[in-house]
């Protein structure tokens, strides 16, 4: 369990930049006033570290999991930062503070004296050196007014300072030398660095280019090093400081440290931001869950909790957040929807009503803790022509969908996409799916908007349905192609369709909603073509208790589909075994002229496994399956009810009703007709079977062109009566009641308020199509200026071909925070490469795409 805690910890840190299992949580601090720094005094059992501030403030801290306790040192000037002697407890430990004063301990903290340097400027940051053993060994401190001293350890422990000539009057901020060797880097104001090779005797001035104040600098080897500060600004070495080249940032806020987590992670705190590098400061990015104060330092306290070191940052006012694994976060691969009588599983491949955990389980439990079941596997399915091709998203056994998104045919994806849960009774502080339910917002989540203003707001919002006791959200797509196969268990093994579908499912626990499910599928076309011919379904594989004594039918008026036993025991429920179906509540549209008209269910369809050729599951055979999904059988036949003379055509099988037996039902037989449309065997009554169902909404002519959004909606839904064909009627009269509610209520909830979500960062994206012909689109982000939704930066983008000539400009302005994409035009040039470059004042980058005609 240690050495999983420990990987887990690692590798949240490690992705920081796209991981969502963690959270900032606060640390008590006991005290208003400003904070400079953390240092570490003990680095084993017991670990001890300490933070100063402002007006003598001292407090210790036994590690990440701790509390602080106040520590009365006895003075009132500013303690700025800390200094321990070489990694041993043998000398005093101290901090430097305003006004040349220093705090000192020899007893790691047991009491603690003051003493002056004699050199009137504050200290803000000290090193030690240990090169030329040893009357070299020595402390620097460097502070405002491009002060630098130094002491010797040797002959004597208390070996006066001496003041060195730094050639600079700007202030002093961070010193740095890594391995504690000759080579030494000062970071201060005026965009000053100096470097010293000969344990500090002499400085000189390095070209930093930047005039921002900098605050804090770091190696991590003896040459490639990182300094920040003012207005974002971020600077590399590679050479030992002789040349400095600017990284990207993202933020004009103030940069105040910079530190080394790992190998490769690395953290800056600055005021109201957090960046983090997972490449070894190649690239940064904003942690966007950090809280927004001036942060002063981060250093990384151990926590036995844990058993690794965690990021702990201190800040103005007294604050102190450390950051760790969200105790409230759970990865949500599946979730139960089981707010009421029903528990039903829903997977992450579109799946639901089966439980992945084990092999073939069901996954649809009634009455919720019964270990009974009523429904073996359900999911939501497309067929449709792309291009001209038939292709499919099928979820019935396996599933072909996957978390993510997807865009103009290219599959996205983020570990902020899973399942979300919210329960009654959660709050934005204990449940990190509340806290987080904004990520979702933008693809649809749908939450109660308490003020109105359009933003979802964790701490006065509501996310999920309105009184609904839970409600699930998961994003997903089947527009990875290495999830189709053959193998699924109903058609498939396409290529993908690139629907990205928002489910939301949630359910009530109000009388008359306790045992009713309701899902909604929001299903976009993120192709690059239409999807014609395009039909949708529920598919459900319904194992009522038993699987082998099931009936199945419809009913038209209601736009249900059912299942019940075929006779009044059934080994697993029982006696008056129950009912349970899908009943449509909102179904795809086609446009006629300027109205969009609602298709409701335009079949349902039931075949038994084994029954005849024609009939079976159509298990990698994607044009079978999209027959069945149009109402017909495998073979292109029609299902025919036995109960006209002559048989009658139909796309809706067992359409009467069970209780009376009026029309047609099980009992009243069912015509065997492979290959033959309107003749066949009739076999009366039917035997009870393992039943497949199939609630069907599509056309011939449902054409969803790219960004076209269409809604799917379903119940799904259990009733028990007095006797195996009662449930049926109590089914049906369950359909009236939950359809009057759902029409009375769910326009408003279901549709989410728009959210403008403003990108975090400057990006420049590769354009698509590429290679292109003719034309392609282009997309970049431009984030806030400055912190304003209004501000402004010029941006210029360009084409140019390979001998570096500009072909084309394709926008030179002022742009504001948004989402942006242009469309390149090549029709009048040849085939071959080109470049297109995104230039603003403090971003640059350069893509290559290819034209082929």
């Amino acid at each position: 369990m240690i050495k999983i805690l420990f990987v887990l910890l690692f590798v949240i840190f490690a992705n920081a930049g796209s991981q969502v299992a963690y959270k900032y949580y606060p640390v008590q601090s006991g005290t208003t006033n400003d904070l400079r720094d953390i240092g570490a005094l003990k680095t084993s059992n017991p670990y001890l570290y300490y933070i100063c501030g402002n007006n003598g403030t001292l407090l210790s801290i036994a590690g990440a999991d701790s509390n602080c306790r106040n520590v009365q040192a006895g003075v009132s000037f500013n303690l700025n930062s800390f200094f321990r002697f070489a990694g041993t407890y043998l000398y005093p430990a101290m901090f430097f503070a305003d006004n040349g004063m220093l705090l000192c301990t020899s007893n790691s903290g047991g009491n603690w004296y003051q003493k002056n340097t004699g050199f009137p400027s504050s200290l803000n940051s000290g090193v030690y050196i240990k090169a030329g053993w040893p009357s070299n060994y020595r402390t620097i401190a460097v502070g405002n007014n491009g002060t630098i001293i130094y002491r010797k350890y040797f002959p004597t422990n208390d070996s006066a300072w001496r003041i060195v000539q730094s050639g600079t009057s700007s202030d002093l901020k961070s010193i740095y030398s890594y391995n504690f060797f000759e080579k030494i880097y000062i970071a201060g104001s005026s965009g000053r660095i100096l470097k010293s090779i000969d344990t500090g005797n002499t400085w000189t001035v390095l070209n930093s280019g930047t005039s921002n104040n900098l605050n804090s600098i770091f190696f991590r080897t003896q040459d490639t090093g990182f300094v920040v500060g003012d207005g974002g600004i971020i600077l590399r070495t590679i050479n030992g400081g002789l040349n400095w080249t600017q990284k990207y940032s993202g933020t004009f806020q103030n940069l105040n440290c910079i530190a080394k987590y790992n190998d490769t992670t690395m953290f800056i705190a600055g005021d109201k931001v957090v960046l983090i590098s997972n490449n070894r400061g190649e690239n940064w990015s904003i942690d966007t869950a950090a809280p927004k104060y001036n942060f002063n330092s981060v250093n990384f306290l151990y926590s036995p909790k844990f058993k690794a070191n965690v990021p702990v940052f201190a800040g103005d006012s007294g604050k102190i957040y450390k950051k760790t694994l969200d105790t409230t976060y759970h990865p949500n691969i599946d979730v139960k929807l089981d707010g009421n009588n029903i528990s039903a599983y829903f997977n992450r491949s579109g799946v639901f009503d089966q439980d992945f955990r084990y092999q073939n389980s069901c996954g649809f439990e009634w009455p919720k803790g019964s270990n009974k079941y009523a429904i073996f596997t359900a999911g939501f399915c497309i067929s449709a022509f792309y291009n001209n091709q038939l292709r499919q998203a099928i979820a019935s056994y396996k599933g072909e969908y996957v978390k993510g998104y997807c865009e103009y045919g290219v599959y996205k994806k983020g570990s902020e996409f899973k399942y979300y849960k919210i329960c009654r009774g959660d709050s934005y502080l204990n449940s990190w799916d509340w806290a987080n339910w904004g990520l979702m917002v933008p693809y649809g989540a749908p939450f109660v908007d308490a003020n109105a203003n359009g933003r979802y707001e964790p701490e006065i919002d509501t996310p999920g349905v309105k009184n609904a006791v839970q409600t699930i959200f998961y994003c997903m797509t089947d527009a990875d192609s290495s999830f189709h196969n053959g193998g699924e268990g109903f058609g498939a093994g396409t290529k993908p369709l690139y629907a990205e579908v928002h489910l939301t499912a949630w359910v009530y626990d109000t009388p008359g909603l306790q045992d009713v499910q309701f899902i909604n599928y929001s299903v976009i076309n993120k192709g690059n073509y239409s999807w014609t011919r395009t039909h949708m379904s529920i598919f459900s594989d319904a194992d009522l208790g038993e699987a082998l004594d099931d009936y199945s039918g419809c009913d038209t008026s209601l736009k249900l589909t059912f299942c019940y036993n075929a006779d009044n025991n059934d080994p697993i429920y029982g006696a008056n075994p129950p009912a349970v179906g899908f009943m449509l509540l909102n179904s795809p549209t086609v446009k006629y002229g300027t109205t969009n008209f609602p298709l409701g269910m335009t079949s349902s369809i039931s075949y038994y496994k084994n029954i005849s050729s024609c009939e079976n599951d159509p298990n990698g055979e994607p044009y079978c399956a999209h027959l069945m999904f149009s109402g017909y059988k495998k073979d292109s036949t029609c299902f025919l009810d036995p109960t006209f003379t002559p048989y009658r055509k139909t796309k809706y099988t067992y359409s009467g009703d069970p209780e009376t037996n009026t029309g047609w039902t099980r009992l009243r037989g069912y015509v065997n007709n492979c290959n033959h449309d309107s003749t066949g065997t009739l076999y009366v009554p039917c035997a009870p079977a393992d039943i497949r169902v199939m609630l069907n909404s599509g056309a011939e002519d449902l054409t969803v062109a790219p960004g076209d959004t269409q809604r799917f909606v379903v119940a799904q839904l259990i009733a028990r009566g007095t006797s195996n064909l009662n449930s049926v009627t109590e089914l049906k009269n369950l359909c009236r009641s939950v359809r009057t509610f759902y029409e009375q209520n769910f326009p408003f909830v279901i549709t989410p308020t728009p959210v403008i979500i403003y990108p975090t960062s400057f990006l420049l994206e590769q354009n698509y199509p590429n290679p292109f012909n003719a034309s392609t689109r282009i997309k970049f982000h431009v984030p806030k200026i400055n912190g304003s939704e209004t501000g402004t930066v010029r941006v210029v983008m360009k084409v140019y071909d390979l001998l570096g000539r500009v072909v084309q400009t394709l926008i030179n302005g002022d742009y504001s925070a948004q989402d942006y994409e242009v469309i390149f035009d090549g029709k009048n040039l040849a085939s071959g490469m080109y470049f297109y470059k995104l230039s603003t004042n403090d971003y640059t980058s350069v893509k290559r795409m290819v034209l082929i005609k």
